[in-house]
């Protein structure tokens, strides 16, 4: 496959997200002519007016309006369905070469698709691949380069531990920040905020799981790639701004609740099965227990300093 043929499924989630949409989009229409995008935006029950920008300003985007608001994993199941990538035989070629998991509030420099692209062609064992995303005050969003959350890196990373000492191993596993964020490198997990995956592996891998509603999906599915035999690459020379939490538009206690939710599910789809007894209940109630003194410390702040999450839709009536 030459690079001028490579063809690129994007999916976009959205939830409430007007206001950043439309740059994320103008950005996906400046990628060409290297690579041909094809969009689809599944939308989570928006009252902002969302679906009227894509409808309005974006014709060539595929709009799907979702029947319920049912979390990231659950939206981009239908896009990838939209892109004809659920229920293909396995033999057969996928419709597309590449997905590009997106979300609304990231924006591309033109061109940036093309070098990713031209590192997984140079990479057949390369499944993934994550540029650095960059918040708006030029700061990193570390969810581009990490590790897999073992008890103890998950731990260190809710207490802070990784943020006081980021540059020791003990201590820097969740983020992986000991490693040099300017060198390209192998790493466990990417964010699902921009994961360019080959549509080969997509099909191997097959759904996100729907079990999470906001976070933690990304690393399920990061950790699948690595389980099916693919390594993930994150790659600093490309940069995409991410204002993230801004396609959430949400400063609220659900936010935190499905954030240790998300935690809970991971560990017993992934660590439970191989610990004794004990050690699934002190880890199983350590979440709870971080869980109860995060609800705490949120409440004692003023409601415009409460915890602001990843770029996920969450409704918060659920």
């Amino acid at each position: 496959m030459g690079l001028s043929s490579a063809r690129i499924g994007v999916a976009i989630v959205t939830y409430n997200s007007a206001a950043v949409l439309p740059a994320c989009l103008q950005s996906l229409r400046e990628q060409g002519p290297a690579v041909q995008v094809t969009t689809v935006v599944v939308d989570n029950g928006s009252r902002d007016g969302t679906p009227a920008v894509v409808r309005e300003q974006f014709p060539e985007v595929r709009l799907l309006e979702a029947p319920r608001n049912g979390g990231f994993s659950y939206g981009t199941n239908l896009a990838l369905g939209a892109l004809g990538l659920l229920g293909t035989a396995p033999a057969a070629p996928p419709p597309l070469d590449y997905v590009l998991f997106l979300n609304p509030d990231t924006a591309l420099p033109p061109d940036a698709l093309r070098p990713l692209v031209e590192l997984l062609e140079r990479s057949p064992d390369l499944g993934a691949v994550s540029p650095l995303l960059v918040r708006a005050d030029g700061s990193p969003d570390w969810a581009c380069h990490r590790g897999f959350p073992t008890a103890w890196n998950a731990l260190c990373h809710v207490l802070g531990l990784d943020r006081r000492w980021p540059r020791r191993r003990l201590f820097g596993g969740y983020n992986l920040s000991y490693l040099p964020l300017e060198r390209a490198t192998a790493v466990d997990s990417v964010a699902g905020a921009f994961m360019l995956v080959r549509a080969e592996a997509v099909q191997q891998v097959g759904l996100w799981d729907e079990a999470y509603f906001a976070y933690g999906e990304d690393i399920d599915y990061c950790l699948r790639l690595r389980q099916a035999g693919w390594r993930i690459w994150y790659e600093p020379s490309v940069r995409v701004l991410h204002l993230k939490g801004a396609a959430s538009q949400q400063r609220s206690l659900p936010m935190v609740r499905e954030f240790y939710r998300a935690m809970l599910v991971y560990y017993r789809k992934h660590h439970a099965p191989r610990h004794p007894l004990p050690w699934r209940l002190v880890v199983s109630w350590g979440i709870r227990a971080l869980y109860a003194g995060e609800l705490l410390r949120q409440l004692g702040r003023p409601a415009g300093r409460r915890w602001v999450g990843a770029a996920r839709p969450v409704d918060p009536a659920k």
